[in-house]
This record gives C-alpha cells, structure tokens and sequence, in this order.
C-alpha cells in the first residue's frame, strides 16, 4: 500500500512543483537572510555575500538557485568553470555577482 502510495506520487507532476518550491523555498530564504547561509553552510560556516561582502537580495538568490539548476543540466558543465577559471568561480558566480566565503572570523 506505501509503495503504491510512493509510485503514484512519483508520477504526478505537483509533486514536482511542489518538490521544486520546497527546495526554492529553503535556499532563497536562507541565503538571502541575515544569515546568509542555509543550514548545511552553517555547519561548516560558510556563507554567501555579493562581491562587496554584504548579504544578497532575494533576487539575487532566485537568480543564484535557478543557476545552480542550469549548472547541473548539462553534465554539470557549469560547475566545469570551477577548474579553469583563475577565480575558481562556477556560473552562478559570474552571473549573480555573489560569493561563498568561508566564515570563521567574520561576525
């Protein structure tokens, strides 16, 4: 009955929507708080600014996550830029004009 319950989910597409703004949900609210970092970031105290140090905009990081998206779809060749780039920056870098910066020290 729960693998029937699993499957027939799997194939409705508001499942995907919803799967979709849960997850766009948890990374623009948390990176353009005043936290600057979701969770996992936290715990490894790394947080997200724009090129100046400050905290990104909401925009910028719908922009940000909807990069990432595009990063991932072509066999993660957005994230390729990583290696030969002089700023080891991938795409949503260079678009978003944003940064993650590792935070010990920073208030």
């Amino acid at each position: 009955m729960f693998l029937e319950l699993i499957t027939e989910t799997l194939d409705d597409p508001l499942f995907y929507i919803l799967f979709f703004l849960t997850m766009w949900a948890y990374f623009v609210f948390q990176e353009s708080s005043t936290l600057r970092s979701t969770v996992g970031k936290q715990a490894v105290n790394i947080i997200v600014t724009d090129l100046n140090g400050n905290r990104i905009s909401f925009t910028q990081a719908t922009k940000r996550f909807i990069l990432k998206i595009f990063a991932v779809i072509p066999f993660f060749s957005g994230f390729l830029l990583i290696l030969f780039t002089s700023k080891k920056a991938g795409l949503s870098r260079y678009r978003c004009k944003d940064r993650s910066v590792y935070s010990r020290g920073l208030s």
